[in-house]
């Protein structure tokens, strides 16, 4: 892969870097960069890697392309992903909470209890907004539909 160090991206100051997914060509914000930690600096790269790799403009599928590379390779390497991802994400709720929960796997899968235990509770929580949801749409669809049948009564 090619990278290329610009000062700053004047289009997008903030952003850290970039990576062309058709070329590998990658490109690092200088000035965005530098402002982020070493270990946030090695996630941004290998994210962008990820994108590359896995031919995707997906950024959670680019993030956990980072996390493999990455993780358990050094001291806090699972919770620094975590704080990576939290830091280079524009509120994007979605992604920092799979984020957690990848990490969550792979300490789980190495034998960390509260990693399972806290994966048990996404999960049940994941399920009670889904069940709301659900009903919540079903109870919407029997309101339209009594004010349907009503209208068409007339």
């Amino acid at each position: 892969m090619e990278i290329v160090h610009y000062p700053v991206f004047k289009e997008n100051p903030s952003n850290p870097a970039r990576v062309n997914v058709l070329t590998g060509r990658m490109e690092i914000n200088d000035q965005a960069m530098f402002l982020l930690p070493k270990y946030a600096q090695k996630f941004v790269i290998e994210h962008e890697k990820g994108h590359y790799h896995l031919q995707t403009f997906d950024e959670i599928a680019a993030d956990n392309y980072a996390l493999r590379q990455m993780a358990l390779k050094k001291p806090n390497s699972l919770w620094n992903h975590i704080k990576s991802v939290n830091m280079v994400t524009r509120g994007d709720e979605q992604r920092k909470q799979a984020a957690k929960i990848e990490a969550l796997k792979i300490a789980a899968n190495n034998g960390s209890k509260e990693a399972e235990k806290l994966l048990k509770s996404y999960a049940n929580a994941t399920g009670t907004r889904e069940k709301q949801t659900k009903i919540l749409i079903i109870v919407g669809l029997i309101f339209i539909t009594i004010i349907l049948l009503w209208t068409l009564r007339k």
